[in-house]
């Protein structure tokens, strides 16, 4: 067991990139719901039932929703890990899009005499 604690100001991004990557597993849900045979193929379920658990677990811990007051929390990131992971991954991609294509951030890059660096 890793407990690991988690600053006020990350918990609010981490609530928000779980939030949005609760419609993953649901639009697979929702493909499997509509496609022939389903009843005979009840595992095309499962996979994305358990991802929607993962997900959900995780925000009973932080929380569904914005409190009056954020704080700090701790969590076991053993038990976590994998979704947290993958959530901030898919936010931090979706925020260098959303920078790349701000307008200041285009026109410095017209100016850049050097290729822009990669964050890892």
């Amino acid at each position: 067991m890793t407990i690991t604690r988690i600053p006020a100001e990350a918990v609010v991004i981490l609530r928000s990139a779980l939030l949005s990557e609760l419609g993953v597993p649901a639009s697979r849900i929702e493909e499997a719901s509509i496609t022939q045979d389903k009843e005979k193929h009840p595992e095309w379920f499962l996979q994305p039932l358990a991802l929607l658990d993962d997900h959900r677990a995780v925000l009973h811990l932080l929380g569904w929703g914005e409190p009056d007051i954020q704080e700090a929390l701790s969590l076991d990131l053993d038990a976590h890990r994998e979704v947290i992971a993958k959530a901030m991954r898919t936010r931090l991609g979706v925020e260098r899009d959303y920078i790349a294509n701000t307008p200041t951030s285009r026109a410095s890059r017209g100016n850049a005499t050097q290729p822009p660096t990669t964050l890892v």
